[in-house]
């Protein structure tokens, strides 16, 4: 196993710092550029068709803006509009290109959850019991992990989950599909699912249910109400369904009786 230092970064992937790839992500996946430049262009278009309605002198208005200028400010306000909507859906395909690079790194991560973080610990130690006690895969060695460690910085009183990265995904799958034998104890394990994806399978599991949603290898899954399952790689796609199934999760509605 490679030795390695706690990672202070909560959505890496590994040890090693990759700035690049994680704030790309997170420039492109915010959508925070496109709506600023659609309210700039939206304010500037109302000051113009406001100072146009509101000058009541016509001879005036008729020297500032006659019929062929008017004609070329509806043009052009139509060009913005149309090259936003263009910009918007090349930003959206750019992040999901990014947001599918990012899952496919993490392919051989799982995330323990549950584990007493104490001081001086060896966390590689800990890992083995989980797997070797608890989960009764003695087959499992130090070598079928590349790396281990905490992630996110050390809080007072909570227990950050572990990372942990395999060697092949036949390890990583051979725990995975053994989580079970981890039922009643504090210990969970989940997959290390982008920025992007852990919102979505959020948003998911508030409306569709928890029992009904679900991720496998990154990707998430939702039970529909007519029994069909579907598969969801953005939250455009997750929109689409609530609005076609917008029945509130059989969950949400025991909690409000």
């Amino acid at each position: 196993m490679t030795s390695e230092k706690r990672c202070c970064i909560p959505n890496c992937g590994s040890s090693i710092t990759r700035p690049p790839l994680k704030d790309l992500t997170n420039e492109i996946q915010s959508s925070d550029s496109v709506h600023n430049l659609n309210v700039l262009c939206g304010t500037s278009h109302s000051n113009v068709e406001s100072q146009l309605q509101d000058n009541q002198n016509l001879v005036q208005m008729d020297q500032l803006f006659s019929c062929r200028k008017r004609t070329d400010f509806s043009s052009f306000k139509t060009f913005v509009w149309k090259s936003l909507g263009i910009i918007k859906s090349q930003i959206e395909l750019l992040a999901l290109g990014v947001d599918h690079l990012d899952t496919h790194s993490r392919r051989k991560v799982l995330l323990f959850h549950g584990i007493r973080e104490d001081k001086d610990e060896v966390v590689i130690s800990k890992i083995g019991a989980v797997l070797n006690n608890q989960m009764q895969m003695v087959e499992l060695s130090s070598d079928t992990i590349e790396t281990c460690h905490r992630l996110g910085a050390k809080k007072k009183d909570v227990s950050q989950p572990i990372l942990v990265r395999f060697t092949t995904m036949k390890h990583r799958m051979a725990v995975w599909n053994r989580k079970t034998q981890l039922k009643g104890s504090n210990v969970t394990l989940s997959e290390f699912l982008t920025k992007a994806r852990q919102d979505i399978f959020v948003a998911a599991r508030k409306h569709f249910g928890r029992k009904k949603c679900w991720s496998t290898e990154g990707t998430i899954i939702v039970l529909l109400s007519d029994g069909t399952k579907r598969k969801i790689f953005s939250n455009s796609e997750l929109q689409q369904l609530i609005l076609k199934y917008p029945v509130q999760s059989a969950e949400v509605t025991d909690n409000k009786r």
